[in-house]
């Protein structure tokens, strides 16, 4: 080929690269491709609530306590194993040393499980010692793609703890650690800061049991105080005053947000730092801080034996997510209590 047909030839496949970049833009242009969501996005389309009102009320609730960035791995991590932190099946849980680890509670392991594909159901074998006390349970899980099961014993001893909810429902209990540990173990469920962690592995970072979360009812109306002031729309604050078109606030927190700085939350005056768990001047209150604050007011306030009682049902509800002195504390509150309105 001569050098004037290798230079038009040049200049020809030039031209045609040229009119495929062209075209090839004209097509991006008049077909733009979605933007691909981000995950709180995700996760606000499967719950069907705008993205600024779920963050406000996660941030409030479930996810109380966390940075952005341990907020973000939250979602994510929901996202990855379709839970639902509304319904607190996975959730925040302050670590030993700081930090937030994911929690996924009973309910979110079952979910799971029975979200897996390969999950053919679970078996659970109790081992009693010669004298007919519960020793160990044994797990069983059956995958559809395996010929043989999956097994994880669990051992009371290792796991129980000095709890009311161990002491009368130690069987029970330790069902609930079994199928946790083996589903993990069977299902390949990573653990660790970008995995999730069981109720009882949380208790073992932090050395007392994780916390125990609050009943259906309590949590609709945690929720509930946590949205009602925003557009559930847009996410904006609501105004509580047409005339002004601002919320009620005291003076001081009013200063504090001219000076964009949100306060702290209060805390009771006279309280160590010993009595707050993980928590200390600097960071949240432990998630069950105000539960127990609850509970002693209205054992303080208590003049039927019905209130006490009511009182002591919560308690012992909760009671596997206190840690052992605020427990024992409360246990002795509720019988300082019934000594008092028996006498009364």
């Amino acid at each position: 080929m001569s050098v004037r047909a290798a230079a038009i030839a040049r200049q020809n496949a030039e031209i045609e690269a040229s009119t495929q970049r062209a075209i090839a833009a004209r097509a991006a242009r008049d077909n733009p491709q979605p933007r691909k969501m981000t995950a709180l996005e995700s996760l606000s389309a499967r719950l069907d609530v705008s993205p600024g009102s779920l963050q406000q009320t996660l941030m409030q609730t479930a996810f109380k306590g966390c940075s952005q960035a341990e907020f973000i791995a939250l979602v994510i991590v929901s996202n990855t194993y379709n839970l639902n932190p509304l319904l607190r099946e996975i959730y925040a849980f302050p670590k030993k040393g700081g930090g937030i680890q994911a929690i996924v509670g009973y309910d979110g392991w079952i979910k799971i499980a029975n979200n897996h594909p390969q999950y053919d159901g679970f078996e659970a074998d109790h081992i009693e010692d010669g004298n007919g006390n519960l020793k160990a349970i044994e797990g069983i899980l059956h995958r559809k793609d395996r010929s043989h099961p999956t097994k994880k014993l669990v051992y009371l001893k290792e796991f129980k703890r000095n709890t009311e909810p161990w002491n009368n429902s130690p069987h029970h209990m330790l069902d609930v650690r079994c199928f946790c540990q083996t589903v993990r173990l069977g299902l390949g469920i990573p653990l660790g800061v970008e995995g999730i962690d069981d109720i009882n592995a949380g208790a073992t970072m932090t050395g007392s049991d994780a916390m125990v979360l609050p009943s259906a009812v309590d949590f609709a109306a945690e929720v509930q105080q946590a949205s009602e002031a925003h557009d559930p729309s847009t996410g904006e604050v609501l105004p509580r005053d047409p005339a002004t078109g601002m919320t009620e606030v005291d003076e001081e927190t009013a200063r504090a947000l001219d000076a964009d700085h949100i306060p702290p939350a209060h805390e009771p005056e006279g309280r160590a730092d010993e009595d707050m768990g993980e928590a200390n001047s600097d960071s949240e209150l432990p998630a069950w801080w105000n539960l127990v604050e609850g509970l002693k007011a209205n054992l303080d306030a208590a003049t039927t034996n019905a209130a006490i009682k009511a009182a002591d049902d919560v308690f012992v509800k909760n009671a596997a997510g206190l840690p052992d002195d605020v427990a024992d504390d409360l246990q002795k509150r509720i019988a300082a209590a019934r000594r008092r309105v028996k006498g009364a």
